[in-house]
Parts: C-alpha cells; sequence; structure tokens
C-alpha cells in the first residue's frame, strides 16, 4: 500500500493545480458547477480546469470561512482537520454529521460530532455533503460522493457539484418566499435536513432558509429512512423522487434510449434481472410522455474489471473503494449481460479507480439528464416498492440532478464541442463504452487484501 502522503506533499499537489483560484474555475465551469477530483498520479489532471482539490474548497477566494458542516459516511479525523489547519481554518467551528461508529459524539476545540446511529444493520449514512457559512453572511453547499478520509482524495475518482456563492436575504424580503430557487433546492436541503431532527442542525437551517438560492438550477435528490405512502409526490425520496421530476420536467426520450449506471458496488439484485433492477429501472426510464404502450428500455452498467483495477495507478489497493461480493455475484450471473469497463481516457482517468457514482441517459452525444449521487445501484439507497401503497428506503443519500430544462433551458446537454447548442457537459467516462470482454469479470472485494480499508471500515 502506498504511504499515506504529507502535508508538505499536499501543499506540493496543490501547488501544481491551474494557477486559476477556485472562485475563477467555478466560474469558468458554470452552468454546470460540476468538477472531479484531482488524480494525484495523473499530473493531468492537475492543470483540468474541471479538477479540483479539498483544499482549493477551503480556499479563501470562495469566501471568508466562519463555520462549516460536513454530512459525510466514513471520516479520518487527521486529515479532515489537517485540512483545515492548511487551509488556516482550524479555529472556525466545524461540526461532522457522520456514519462512522468509531467516531464518538462529543466536541473538543472547534469541532463538534454526532454519529447517525441506523436502524438496520444493512443501512447506512451514506450522504457526502458540505456546507460553508461565510462572515458576510453567505453560504454555500457542495453535493460530493468522497468520504472525508485522505485515500478518497488521492487516486479515485470522485465528483463533486459546487453552488455559487448563496447569499443572505435582504430584511426586507425575509417576509417573503423570495430566494427560492426554480428547482426548490432551498426547500428541499431544509427539510433534508429537519429529518435528522438534531438541534444541532437548526442554527444552520435557518442560515439556509434565509439565504438566496435563486443561482441554483439543479435538483437536490435525497434518500431518507422510512416507510411512505405518499411515494409519487414531490416530497418523496429514493428513486420515487427521480420519477416525479422525470415525469413532470423531462424532455420525451426514444425507449431505445439506455439509462447508463456508474457505481461503486452492487446490492442483491435478485435471481433475474426482472427483479428489483427492473422496478429500479421503470422509474428512472420515465420522461412527460405517457408510459402507456412503451418499450422497455435498455440498461448498461458501468463497473471496473479486475483487469482495469490491477492496471490502475495503486494496482490492486486501487480497489478498495469498490465493494461487489463474490458470493453477490455468482447469485446474480445474469448482470454480466449488462456490465461495461471502465474508461476515463478523455479525462485522464483511467487508471484511477471510480468511486464516484452517476446515473443519465444520453444518445448521439445528447445527455437528455444526469445525476450526480452518493448512491449506489442497492434498494438500500434508492428504496424500492414494499407493497402497491408502501415505498421504503433505508440510507440516508444525497446527490443533484441536472435537467436541460433548467440548467440551460434546451432539450438537452451538448456531450460534444461540434454540437453547440449548450456548453459541453463534462465527461466522467469516454463514450462509446466497452463492454467486457470474455475473459472479464467484476473487481471483487476479496480481490483486495484486509488491511487496504482504514482501521477495518468498508468504504462506499
Amino acid at each position: 500500500m502506498k504511504p499515506i502522503i504529507s502535508a508538505a506533499q499536499l501543499r506540493n499537489a496543490l501547488n501544481s493545480i491551474s494557477r486559476q483560484t477556485p472562485l475563477q474555475k467555478l466560474n469558468a465551469a458554470k452552468p454546470y458547477n460540476y468538477f472531479l477530483t484531482a488524480i494525484e498520479s495523473s499530473p493531468q489532471t492537475h492543470t483540468e480546469p474541471l479538477s479540483i482539490t479539498f483544499q482549493e474548497l477551503l480556499h479563501p477566494s470562495l469566501g471568508d470561512i466562519e463555520w462549516s458542516v460536513q454530512i459525510n459516511f466514513v471520516v479520518e479525523m487527521e486529515f479532515l482537520l489537517r485540512q483545515y489547519t492548511m487551509a488556516g481554518c482550524s479555529g472556525k467551528p466545524l461540526f461532522i454529521l457522520h456514519g462512522d461508529e468509531r467516531i464518538p459524539n462529543g466536541t473538543r476545540s472547534q469541532v463538534t460530532t454526532h454519529f447517525i446511529k441506523m436502524n438496520s444493520a444493512y443501512a447506512t449514512h451514506h450522504t457526502k455533503m458540505m456546507l460553508f457559512g461565510y462572515k458576510d453572511g453567505s453560504m454555500r453547499v457542495i453535493v460530493s460522493t468522497a468520504n472525508l478520509f485522505e485515500e478518497d482524495w488521492r487516486n479515485h475518482v470522485q465528483g463533486l457539484w459546487i453552488s455559487d456563492r448563496l447569499p443572505p436575504i435582504k430584511s426586507e424580503n425575509k417576509a417573503s418566499i423570495g430566494g427560492e430557487s426554480v428547482t426548490g433546492f432551498r426547500n428541499d436541503l431544509a427539510k433534508y435536513l429537519e429529518a435528522y431532527k438534531l438541534a444541532h442542525l437548526n442554527p444552520f437551517i435557518k442560515r439556509i432558509r434565509n439565504a438566496d438560492f435563486s443561482s441554483v438550477n439543479v435538483f437536490l435528490v435525497t434518500s431518507i429512512p422510512g416507510t411512505s405512502d405518499q411515494w409519487t409526490n414531490d416530497n418523496a425520496h429514493g428513486y420515487s423522487r427521480v420519477q416525479w421530476l422525470l415525469q413532470r420536467h423531462c424532455e420525451p426520450i426514444n425507449d431505445t434510449t439506455p439509462l447508463v449506471v456508474q457505481c461503486s458496488t452492487f446490492g442483491n439484485l435478485g435471481a433475474a434481472g426482472n427483479g428489483w433492477l427492473n422496478e429500479f429501472k421503470t422509474n428512472l426510464c420515465r420522461d412527460s410522455q405517457s408510459n402507456i404502450g412503451r418499450k422497455m428500455s435498455p440498461i448498461q452498467i458501468i463497473y471496473p474489471t479486475k483487469n482495469n483495477v490491477l492496471r490502475s495507478y495503486d494496482g490492486a489497493h486501487g480497489g478498495g473503494s469498490l465493494l461487489y461480493d463474490r458470493r453477490r455475484h455468482e447469485a446474480q450471473q445474469w448482470l454480466n449481460e449488462f456490465l461495461y469497463q471502465w474508461r476515463a481516457n478523455e479525462r485522464h482517468r483511467t487508471r484511477a479507480m471510480p468511486h464516484i457514482k452517476t446515473y443519465a441517459r444520453f444518445t448521439d452525444q445528447k445527455l437528455h439528464w444526469f445525476i450526480l449521487t452518493s448512491a449506489n445501484l442497492s434498494k438500500s439507497a434508492w428504496g424500492w416498492q414494499k407493497t402497491k401503497k408502501k415505498f421504503e428506503v433505508s440510507n440516508y443519500e444525497a446527490g443533484v440532478l441536472f435537467l436541460p430544462k433548467f440548467v440551460t433551458k434546451t432539450k438537452y446537454f451538448a456531450m460534444d464541442a461540434s454540437d453547440q447548442t449548450t456548453p459541453v457537459f463534462p465527461k466522467v467516462y469516454d463514450i462509446p463504452l466497452i463492454r467486457y470482454q470474455t475473459d472479464d469479470r467484476p473487481f471483487f472485494r476479496e480481490d483486495v487484501l484486509d488491511d487496504v480499508l482504514p482501521n477495518g471500515c468498508p468504504i462506499a
């Protein structure tokens, strides 16, 4: 296993990134505000405009930090606090909401931690989100796929959506409903945080309610544990939330257009492809056109092969975040038909293994919608229809949905520079996709030695 890099090495890596300030990068990334993490072993990513480091998220060009909230699954305190120290923010209040049972609840110095205990052994507090409050009263929201430990920020591909700076609503407007985004992001974020029922979060929820989110052009898509009989309305979570949004706002898509899933592990998808995966696909292939008489759309799933991982920058250790189980795969061999290799030559990341999770529908270099999320392909993450009237979700998850209607006011996002309909949407992986070859198989968690995972804790 490669040694953990030092603070000096981190500073050097930061210095090698594009000379643009993070604010300049963010302004140039409009209208998508969508980045991938820089890869330590891929020098080309160090100057790529749409690459970013943890340190850049704390950079003063984005604001003078007054407080921050880190919502995540696995937390390596030494790594996280070092980032704040290096950025000169170590004295600022930091609240950490997490699912890492190794870290006890409590307050030390300016840091308060709170562990979210789940109701089931199969459920996970899996959301990866950051909130930053600035001294001028503004704030910022970041939705990410990275855990808060060093390995996740070195040679793993991670995605981040970074909001614009969200100013406070002027006092004379606070009594009105001004400042909400056209996607209702502010209200959805506040409702998500309120679901924790934690007094610690109340000041941050208040700050959100009093911030101007009108610049936000994406939808927040969350999962909150529980059972609901209102899974088709705009208060829904998991895949029912996506279904509801697509039915109301997505332009009609040809049934032959595949659903493309890219994830870092799979849940129990059943003994045949007509089980939960079919349920999931049916709901994510909705659009504003009636579903009556339509054909089932195909699905393509990008997941690294064993050879993909062995040829990665870190060899077998690079698969430490890929948690698919050999025994589970033996029970769902039908999945092989839908599997595609990991390839990201265009973004210089083929040898960096993906921990990012994305869902999309595209054809002929036209992207109809795109989701960046913490949610892997599983019932726990996305929910399932327990009965005809009951929809159940196990995990906490968070992501953002990009719909052309709200981001570029067009029918699709361009994916190639030759199409000037919209700014080119940043690709994560190479297109066209490459199927598994005859001798390929998925990378299994058993292919990695146990000591690759920090303190034996599973990464997701």
